[in-house]
């Protein structure tokens, strides 16, 4: 089943916060400069669902 732009767009704006929301709450993104391994995870699905509206 294909997705609709607007389910993409929806997913998106879910993904966008619990980056951010993780960024501000996690211990070890606080104390480094480096995101966590899960910062990185977030993102790079928050990147893949970007790329997957565009297409």
């Amino acid at each position: 089943m294909l997705s609709t732009p607007d389910q993409n767009r929806a997913f998106f704006d879910e993904t966008d916060d619990p980056y951010e929301a993780h960024r501000r709450t996690c211990r070890q993104c606080a104390a480094d400069a480096v995101p966590c391994q899960v910062a990185k995870h977030l993102r790079r699905a928050q990147n893949n669902a970007r790329r997957a509206a565009r297409s």
